[in-house]
């Protein structure tokens, strides 16, 4: 009369044990282990935000230095500009000084023969 009593209160317990508490046994432990796995991740990440801050700080310095080589080479373009009008003028006051020295010259041909002209007058 116990044994029937027993096998119909085991067998549910039994179903209850196989059905759902070791599979949820089994999903927790599988929890654990990524909670476990997502606490050393966060750890690691923690550990590497000194690194973070300062790869950071030279993108950021970085991107600064690239903003300062932009306006340099802007600069640079600017003189090379400003060298091509000053050797544009550079060379235009030769040939005008050569000009004033060829007019000279000849100004003063024209004096030596107004002289002559004044001296056989």
């Amino acid at each position: 009369m116990w044994g029937p009593l027993a096998v119909a209160l085991a067998t549910p317990l039994l179903f209850l044990q196989a059905a759902v508490v070791k599979p949820m046994t089994a999903e927790l432990d599988r929890m654990q282990r990524q909670v476990s796995r997502l606490e050393a991740t966060i750890a690691e990440l923690k550990s590497k935000a000194p690194a973070a801050r300062q790869a950071t700080g030279l993108l950021a310095e970085l991107s600064q230095q690239e903003s300062l080589l932009s306006a340099a080479e802007r600069s640079l373009e600017r003189f090379a500009r400003l060298d091509r009008k000053l050797s544009r003028g550079l060379d235009d006051a030769e040939h005008a000084i050569a000009k004033l020295d060829r007019l000279d010259a000849f100004s003063d041909r024209v004096r030596q023969k107004a002289r002559l002209l004044d001296a056989t007058s």
